[in-house]
This record gives C-alpha cells, sequence and structure tokens, in this order.
C-alpha cells in the first residue's frame, strides 16, 4: 500500500480505499487557569501534535469523507479520547462563583441607579426617556485572590419613538499576574429620526432632505478617562441613486435604466399615482413606497481617535493576521480600522448602500479619505447588518428590528374607497351601505376587541371607526360637517395634541394611548392587547399581534397566513364572492340601509 504524506489525509492519494493510520500524540493542557482561577484541562490522545494542531486538521485539512472516517466510522479502531474537566488552579484558585443578571424597564419618573456613570437622557432632548437595562455580574471567589466582572446595557428611546440611545459599560478588574490595572469600556451610541412632513401630498417627497443623526463614543482603557477614544459622528442621509430617482417621481420624469442602476423607487411611486388616479388614496405600492422611500443608506461621517491601543491584545495578532489583506471582510468597521494609524489621527468616511439584485449579497461602496487628504475607494464591502441604512418609517408602527426578525414584521389590513385588503393580501369589494361593517375582531373565547367602520356621506371625512377594547369604547369620527376627526372615549370627547398623546388607564395600567400626527391621521395603540389601528378619516389601517393569527373574523380575515379560507363568513360559510362575504358582516339597525343579500 503506498502512503501519503500527508498525515492530515486518512487516505492513499493513489488508493482511495485504504485507510492510514494518523500518528497521534497524548494531551495534558491546562487554559485559563491564570485568567480565571480555574482552570480547563484537556487530555487524551488526538493525532498530531496537541488539541489546536488536530481541532484544526480535522475541520481544515480533512476532506468531509476523512471527517467522517475519523469522528463516526474509525474502521481500524484508531485510538482517540478527549477528556475535558475544570479544575482549581495551582495558583490564586477560585472556589465560588457568584452570578448576577437581572432586568429593569425604568419609566420616566423611576429612579436610575447604576454601579457605572450612566447618562440616559438622548442629546439635548430634556425629555427623559424610558429605558431598558440589562446587568450582569460575575464574581470569582477565591482565598488570595478575587476576580470581579460587571456589565451593563442600557437602551434609551423618547415616547414618539424618534431618539434612540444605547449604552454599554463594562469593568473589570485585574485576572492575570501580569494585569494591575484591569479594564474599564463605556460606548455611548445614539440616533435622531427625522419626523415625516405629513403635509406633502407627494409620497415621493415625505423623506426628502431628511437625515438621521449618529454618533458614537467608544472609551477603553484602566479608565473611561484619558485613555483611548474613538468617535463616530455622522449622519445618514438618501443615496444619490436614490435620490436621483425620488426626484425624478417627484417631477413626473422618467428615468434611465442600466444593469447596474436601479428604478425601484421610481416605479413603486408610478405605481401609487397610478392608485390614486383610480380613487385609491393609499394603495400597497404606496405604503412600499413610504417604507423603503424611508431607506436612508448613505452615511457621511468623521471617525477621531486618540491614544489607540488595541482592546483586546491577546486576538489582536490573529486579527491582524487574518485581516492584513482582507480589510474588506471585516464590512464597514474593518474597513475603518486598517486606516487608524498611530496613535491619534481622522478620517472621513462616505458609504453608500445600493440596492442589490436576486442573487447577490448586501454590501456598501466606500470612500475613505485619510488625514493627508488621499481618497480610497472600496467597493462591494459585505454588510452584516441593516445599520448602514436604517429606515425612518412610521407609518403602522414600524420599527427597524423588522429587517432582523420576521417576528416583529406584522400584516396590516387596509379599508379604503370602496374595498378592503386582509391581512393575507386578499381584495375585498364593499357593499353600498351606511351601516356600520365589522372590520376585525377577535373571535376567540377571550373577545378581547371589535374593530367596527361605517360611511359617514361627509366628503371630508369620508369614514368613522369605532373601536371595543375589552370594556372600553373608542369612537373616531366627525361630529359635524366641518369638525374634522374627533375622538370620545365612552362617549365622552377627548383632546389628543400631536405633542401630547392621550394615554387610557386601568387599575394604573395603560390599556391604549392615541396619537396624532400635525396633519389628521390618529393612532390607537393598545401594547396590552396587540393592536395598532391608524385612521385618517378616509383610509384605515389595522395590525395585530401574532398571537392572534387564525382567530380573528371579520373583512380583514381571519389572518391564518392561508389566502385559499379568507372568504369566511360569522356564521362560518365559506363564500365564493367578496362581496357577499363582506355583506355578511354588515351589522343590521334601524338608522341605517342594510344591502340585500
Amino acid at each position: 500500500m503506498r502512503e501519503s504524506g500527508n498525515v492530515g489525509c486518512l487516505y492513499s492519494i493513489y488508493y482511495n480505499v485504504f485507510f492510514v493510520v494518523p500518528a497521534h500524540t497524548q494531551v495534558d493542557r491546562h487554559y485559563f487557569d491564570d485568567v480565571l482561577g480555574i482552570s480547563l484541562r484537556a487530555k487524551g490522545h488526538l493525532i498530531s501534535r496537541g488539541l489546536h494542531r488536530a481541532v484544526r486538521e480535522v475541520y481544515y485539512k480533512m476532506t468531509p469523507r476523512d471527517r467522517l472516517q475519523y469522528l463516526v466510522i474509525n474502521p481500524t479502531w484508531n485510538y482517540r479520547d478527549l477528556k475535558l474537566s475544570l479544575v482549581p488552579a495551582a495558583e490564586d484558585p477560585t472556589k465560588e462563583v457568584d452570578v448576577e443578571i437581572s432586568y429593569k424597564f425604568l419609566e420616566p419618573d423611576d429612579s436610575r441607579e447604576s454601579h457605572f456613570q450612566v447618562h440616559d437622557q438622548i442629546g439635548e432632548d430634556p425629555e427623559v426617556p424610558y429605558t431598558h437595562v440589562v446587568h450582569l455580574g460575575v464574581n470569582l471567589k477565591g482565598d488570595t485572590k478575587e476576580r470581579k466582572v460587571a456589565a451593563e446595557l442600557r437602551y434609551s428611546f423618547n415616547h414618539d419613538l424618534f431618539n434612540h440611545k444605547m449604552q454599554f459599560f463594562y469593568e473589570r478588574t485585574p485576572f492575570r499576574k501580569d494585569d494591575h490595572e484591569g479594564l474599564k469600556i463605556c460606548l455611548d451610541a445614539s440616533a435622531k429620526f427625522p419626523k415625516p412632513d405629513w403635509t406633502r401630498t407627494d409620497l415621493a417627497t415625505i423623506y426628502t432632505g431628511e437625515h438621521v443623526d449618529a454618533k458614537l463614543n467608544l472609551h477603553y482603557g484602566s479608565s473611561c478617562e484619558g485613555q483611548t477614544s474613538i468617535t463616530i459622528d455622522g449622519k445618514f442621509t438618501h443615496t444619490d441613486e436614490d435620490e436621483e430617482q425620488l426626484a425624478a417621481a417627484a417631477a413626473g420624469k422618467e428615468i434611465s435604466r442600466n444593469r447596474l442602476s436601479s428604478i425601484f423607487l421610481h416605479m413603486l411611486s408610478n405605481k401609487c399615482k397610478a392608485g390614486r388616479e383610480k380613487g385609491i388614496q393609499f394603495n400597497m405600492y404606496c405604503y412600499r413606497l413610504m417604507k423603503y422611500s424611508s431607506r436612508l443608506g448613505k452615511f457621511t461621517g468623521d471617525v477621531e481617535w486618540h491614544n489607540f491601543k488595541p482592546l483586546l491584545k491577546a486576538l489582536y495578532p490573529y486579527y491582524a493576521k487574518y485581516y492584513t489583506y482582507k480589510a474588506w471582510k471585516g464590512g464597514f468597521l474593518g474597513m475603518v480600522r486598517s486606516y487608524m494609524e498611530g496613535e491619534n489621527g481622522k478620517l472621513h468616511v462616505v458609504s453608500q448602500v445600493p440596492w442589490w439584485h436576486l442573487g447577490e449579497k448586501p454590501h456598501t461602496n466606500m470612500v475613505i479619505t485619510t488625514a493627508d487628504g488621499h481618497s480610497h475607494e472600496h467597493w462591494g464591502v459585505p454588510t452584516y447588518s441593516h445599520l448602514l441604512e436604517p429606515r425612518a418609517l412610521t407609518l403602522n408602527g414600524y420599527s427597524n428590528i423588522e429587517e432582523y426578525s420576521d417576528l416583529y414584521r406584522h400584516k396590516y389590513c387596509d379599508l379604503q374607497g370602496h374595498g378592503v385588503r386582509t391581512f393575507d393580501g386578499q381584495l375585498v369589494d364593499l357593499p353600498e351601505t351606511d351601516c356600520w361593517k365589522v372590520v376585525s375582531r377577535d373571535c376567540s373565547t377571550n373577545k378581547r376587541f371589535l374593530i367596527l367602520a361605517r360611511a359617514t356621506g361627509n366628503p371630508t371625512v369620508t369614514k368613522a371607526v369605532k373601536v371595543f377594547i375589552h370594556k372600553t369604547k373608542i369612537e373616531m369620527l366627525p361630529l359635524s360637517a366641518d369638525s374634522g376627526l374627533v375622538v370620545r372615549v365612552d362617549g365622552t370627547k377627548v383632546d389628543v395634541d400631536p405633542a401630547a398623546p392621550y394615554s387610557h388607564t386601568e387599575h394604573d395600567n395603560e390599556l391604549f394611548k392615541v396619537k396624532k400626527t400635525p396633519d389628521k391621521w390618529l393612532t390607537l395603540v393598545s401594547e396590552s392587547y396587540g393592536i395598532h389601528v391608524t385612521f385618517s378619516g378616509d383610509v384605515l389601517f389595522v395590525q395585530a399581534a401574532p398571537f392572534y393569527r387564525g382567530k380573528l373574523c371579520g373583512l380583514c380575515g381571519d389572518y391564518n397566513l392561508d389566502r385559499n379560507h379568507e372568504l369566511t363568513g360569522p356564521d362560518g360559510h365559506l363564500y365564493n364572492n367578496t362581496l357577499e362575504f363582506s355583506t355578511s358582516y354588515v351589522v343590521p339597525s334601524p338608522d341605517c340601509h342594510v344591502p340585500a343579500h
């Protein structure tokens, strides 16, 4: 039998079916004993020299077939074993481990005590924000040495969700013998989103000229003052390509297309305008236009650092070795880091995230200008998150977290003109009637909510809405021809101001709140009951939490993500005609005209 000279290859290069017994050696090593006071002992027999080399050979040098043979089949019973155990360190051993994990949600009136020097207020906003706090504490106790780690993550936001702030604090006492100062990290990142201008009638221009202010301050070392500091200060705006598309769409001009450019936003604008010409004020394409035109994918900012030293000295050699000639693999931050030379310096960074085509990986195009005025272009730098393309959309309770998880992408139902689009996307015709109609209802045994709507005959406010949450009735309707939308709660008119939302509580808990935009849009949100209603007097949007899926009924459907059973009436009958289906949800009353079946 001929043998290969590569011990990592288990098979002969001439006869792939013959097995070559790899050399093995005894391993008995201790890890982390000086750091944690607890030693991770690895003892056994593995191929090649030591644990690190063995793992490298198995996962990087062996083919999948070789790996399967070594780990599973092992036809010649090649001796191997590995035993991992935790044992006290030889010096300054840890004998007791205490771990503390806590979470708090702070409202504006709550006290804000912390082990760290926290500052939850966001920029110059005088409002005291709401704050989520996660705290972690680890204490490794020994007779001669005590090792402590404390970390805290704080996320703050104001009441209208336009200002956000994240703080991270980390503090560690000396762990190793050669460490006499420990480590502290203080991170402060904030973002200020623009408020949409609802007075603009052309949806393509709602976010024109808007920007998101973003700042990041990182301090670390033996102290958060006077040590290493890195600052990023910039803003997000429309990419050059998106700005060109939206300007052409607003002016009614056509735009040329090539294989490297996109006309996505321009196309959405045209389809939105076509719907409006047919009497549908806010069709599916209008909503998509608002969502995607709110994407601000161009970041322009300045990076400045002082007393720069690697944060993780032990890992830095591995990072430098891997990214020296492949800085682009580190994404946006990896490219910025590759130009940070010397203890002090500055950079100017421009990043533009284009619309990528199907099959392409998300990426950004960067231009980095160093202090000497030289510009360096890097195209196709991978993006590993959506942080470089925030969206400023606020309609229907949109949150940027939707871009990371489907759990937060809530379907919506909309009622406008003479039709309804259900949660599952079915178009339904509405009957000609002035009676109340069941838009959506919790048809489970809990019966948590009910939403009704009817035509008013008022040309300025064409619809009225009633919402029942638990035992409370909320009405959004005109009281006269020129009154505009009025909000009543259990028959009593309440004031809703853009600067001061109306909040309704029961037993010291908020049942729902009603917000108002500077023009005429009203938003009713009940977080405890999981419903979100947006109403302009002509257009109604309804969202329900995922736990309602398959439990709803009404014109908006059952929200079971299956359009085949969408036209189910209140008696369980499955209709073939959308008009007959919608007529079944009309609520008869002596003061309205019930349509004939």
